[in-house]
């Protein structure tokens, strides 16, 4: 407490200190360093061009400190009345104080709830959410539409993919019944050597050594057959089987060349509906809906959060002017001060600090008016056959 009576006792003597008159005597000999005396060495003042240049010097001194005086006593003006202004609030009665209050409080919080929806990283682009915008009512549609279609377009591939291994397997098949009716042939070739060789021994045993061959023919003859039967019963089954395998072949080549027209037309319409929408698959489509739904909802209760803060700072600034404070509008960037004592203190403590600075810069460009007049008021009086031009240029 006794940290808040110090800051009370250091308002009350700064505003003393405001109120005081100005002596420039009284300030040169307190700030002896903050002003070099105007007037120059060596100055010839019945040289034309030392004196003119002298007295120019003088009045764009007078010039500036004027100029700068105004722009002082227009921001002290502006601190004072904000002081003046604090006082008006803070004397309000208790049942206004507390109705003002609820409306700083209001926008306080409505205008961290603003800074937070801002601070948000992972919005849409405002491009990408009116383009959501512009599809949003067939959307949902769309969405079913290409997920459906990439759902299809995944059967197909397996199809295609199995339709593919039936055929590369009953190609294997093909080749090697291919293969195994080339060995029937061979066999059978072998088989008519062998036999013809066997006739021909026969022959040899039966005309040069007087032998009885004939059961040896039987049974040459009997053998031939059997084997030629067998190798060409597995000939025609082999054959009868490739037909078999070709023809299945040819039916997978059909149905492939059917689910590649059905893959190519879905892929095609996949295409489309990626660029009809703007996406790149149904699921990225989905999730950027829902992300859409979302910041749209978000973006009304931004919306409404912007009325009720227009609203709020309204009645605020509204209520401010019926208490005679004459910069009400300046509060809405303050609110918290008019709720939270501290934050209205460490303002007070602020502007109080700023009137200091102004009155020291004020009292500065006073003393170098004051300086600057006494200055010329003593050439007029020293070198009185100059008053003439003096004048012309000092007044």
């Amino acid at each position: 407490m006794s940290g808040f009576f110090d800051f009370l006792r250091r308002k009350i003597s700064e505003e003393e200190l405001d109120d005081r008159g100005f002596d420039s005597e009284d300030y040169l000999k307190q700030h002896p360093e903050e002003l070099i005396p105007v007037r120059q060495k060596k100055l010839d003042m019945h040289n034309p061009m030392q004196r003119g240049d002298y007295v120019d010097n003088c009045v764009t001194r007078l010039e500036e400190s004027k100029g700068e005086l105004e722009r002082l006593e227009e921001e002290y003006a502006r601190v004072t009345g904000l002081l003046t202004d604090m006082e008006e609030i803070e004397s309000l009665p208790a049942e206004d104080k507390t109705e003002l209050c609820s409306y700083a409080l209001k926008i306080e919080n409505l205008q961290v709830d603003r800074m937070k929806y801002r601070e948000k990283k992972d919005r849409l682009p405002d491009d990408q959410f009116e383009a959501m915008e512009r599809i949003a009512e067939e959307a949902t549609e769309g969405i079913a539409k290409l997920k459906s279609a990439e759902e299809y377009q995944e059967k197909i591939r397996k199809d295609l993919r199995r339709l593919d291994g039936e055929r590369s397997a009953y190609q294997y098949r093909r080749k090697e019944l291919i293969r195994d009716m080339a060995n029937y042939k061979g066999m059978a070739v072998i088989c008519l050597i062998a036999l013809a060789l066997c006739f021909f021994m026969l022959l040899i045993l039966q005309l040069v050594f007087k032998l009885d061959t004939q059961i040896g023919y039987l049974l040459t003859a009997a053998a031939a057959a059997l084997v030629t039967a067998f190798l060409f019963i597995r000939y025609m089954d082999a054959k009868k089987e490739l037909r078999k395998v070709e023809n299945t072949i040819n039916r997978l080549i059909g149905l492939q060349n059917t689910v590649k027209i059905r893959y190519v037309n879905n892929k095609n319409l996949i295409d489309y509906l990626c660029l009809k929408y703007k996406v790149k698959n149904g699921t990225q489509f989905e999730k950027t809906y829902k992300k859409y739904l979302e910041e749209k909802e978000e973006r009304q209760q931004f919306k409404d959060m912007e009325d009720d803060l227009s609203r709020y700072k309204g009645l605020l600034v509204q209520m401010l002017r019926r208490y005679r404070v004459k910069t009400p509008e300046i509060w809405i960037h303050q609110a918290q001060a008019i709720f939270d004592n501290r934050e209205m203190v460490e303002i007070r403590h602020r502007l109080i600090l700023q009137r200091q600075e102004l009155r020291k810069q004020m009292d500065y460009n006073k003393a170098t008016l004051e300086m600057t007049r006494s200055e010329l008021d003593n050439l007029l009086v020293s070198y009185p056959q100059y008053a003439d031009e003096i004048r012309e240029k000092y007044h």
